[in-house]
């Protein structure tokens, strides 16, 4: 019979090391993830930025320059465009933390108490998000048929901004929500 293991000098894991190699793995995996996300939404606030740049350059230089625009609403273009950049950059924002908050009593309260508050307050705002998300994706079914008067978009593309927007929220809570409950680095 051959020699498995320790009998043949390989050094073996046991269960529970197995399982922790498994965790970290798991943690590298999700952390990549995280990271492509962030850098994907990053460069979408980057080419928002520019063509909201752009567009609202080519409207001024329409206005009192030269003919541009030849009577299309850009400023509906525009619009869209806020409303893209303002979800996605939300997003951004509680990924890396910096949403607006008060925090009045914060320094009065004990520290696991302030856990326990800060838990129950991603877990709620992860069900508002749950419920935002799914009303947005019954308007984005909706604004498929309704059309942005002027422009060949319909009411879906804002929609879908606001989807996205909601989704990496919702995303950055439940991070976060794991990261303080698990005491995890993702």
């Amino acid at each position: 019979m051959p020699l498995l293991g320790r009998e043949a000098g390989v050094p073996t894991l046991s269960p529970s090391r197995r399982h922790f190699e498994a965790d970290r793995r798991m943690h590298r995996i999700l952390r990549y993830l995280v990271r492509i996300v962030d850098w994907m939404a990053s460069g979408a606030i980057v080419v928002l930025m520019i063509a909201l740049l752009g567009l609202v350059f080519s409207q001024f230089l329409d206005r009192n320059v030269i003919e541009i625009w030849r009577g299309f609403p850009a400023d509906e273009y525009v619009k869209v465009g806020l409303i893209w950049l303002t979800f996605v950059g939300f997003g951004l924002a509680m990924r890396s933390g910096v949403e607006i908050r008060v925090d009045l009593v914060d320094h009065y309260l004990s520290a696991k108490f302030l856990r326990i508050l800060y838990l129950t307050f991603d877990a709620v705002i992860l069900i508002l998000l749950g419920i935002v998300i799914q009303k947005s994706v019954l308007l984005y079914q909706v604004g498929n048929i309704q059309a942005i008067l002027g422009t060949v978009m319909t009411v879906a593309f804002p929609t879908l901004g606001m989807l996205l927007g909601c989704g990496l929220m919702f995303l950055s809570v439940l991070l976060r929500l794991l990261r303080r409950a698990f005491h995890i680095e993702i």
